[in-house]
């Protein structure tokens, strides 16, 4: 896969419980050319390793105990230290209710990714957030924010299996 950016020299960082998802995210990043990747199982330990060294973008998922993903993106957008603050966080989360996306935004998430998630879509994340090569070291931050924002904005890349179940969901509640 090629990307408009070389993220060769950026810090990617996965929070995430599960080491078979930790696993395939790490390989999944690889093989957008990604060499930097930390780990952590939990959000306070992903919150004390970026206090110590930020990272360029952090991946998030919503449900891990005892501090969850949700309550990580709270910390992060509550640091003092700019470098945190302004990181950009995509939850990835099988959680594909409207409340859960819009809880998530709300915290200050940058994107939200569905699981089960493709290489496609992990690399469609990314050059959203560091479209060409000269936008390394200013991440695009706001993405999804506007109040105006629809659901469907924020879960823009579905894998059409999960539309479905998304679209009958959802045409049922309304």
């Amino acid at each position: 896969m090629s990307l408009n950016a070389n993220l060769e020299p950026l810090d990617f960082f996965i929070a995430e419980d599960q080491v078979n998802m930790q696993e395939l995210m790490k390989s999944m990043l690889m093989s957008l050319g990604v060499v930097n990747i930390r780990m952590a199982k939990d959000g306070s330990d992903a919150f004390a390793q970026l206090l110590t060294k930020p990272s360029d973008i952090i991946f998030v998922d919503w449900l891990m105990k005892p501090t969850s993903g949700i309550d990580l993106v709270r910390l992060i957008r509550g640091s003092e230290n700019p470098a945190i603050s302004n990181m950009p966080v995509i939850m990835v989360t099988a959680n594909c209710e409207q409340e859960c996306v819009k809880e998530a935004m709300d915290a200050g998430a940058t994107d939200y990714l569905l699981k089960p998630i493709s290489p496609q879509l992990l690399q469609l994340r990314i050059e959203k957030i560091f479209p060409s090569k000269q936008d390394l070291s200013s991440p695009n931050t706001e993405l999804g924010n506007d109040e105006d924002d629809t659901f469907w904005s924020h879960v823009t890349e579905i894998v059409p299996s999960q539309k479905q179940v998304l679209l009958k969901k959802f045409s049922t509640q309304e």
